[in-house]
């Protein structure tokens, strides 16, 4: 049986830090290359997970700012 891992391979962290790059600077979800020599064609889930996780860290940040500025 194979060992569950995560972010243990180079591949995996640079698929989400695009994903989440992406999803920061871009706002308009960019397709990811899946090239035939491409080795990020398989880490597709953490390149959508760094898309996740920086649009939850955009709505937490609106979400603080409002409870800031309305003083809750």
């Amino acid at each position: 049986m194979k060992k569950w891992t995560l972010f243990d391979d180079i591949d995996e962290w640079h698929a989400f830090v695009i994903g989440f790059s992406c999803a920061l600077w871009c706002w308009k979800k960019l397709p990811m290359p899946m090239d035939y020599h491409n080795p990020l064609s398989k880490e597709y889930h953490y390149y959508a997970a760094g898309g996740g996780v920086a649009v939850a860290l955009i709505i937490a940040a609106i979400i603080y700012t409002i409870i800031r500025v309305t003083g809750g």
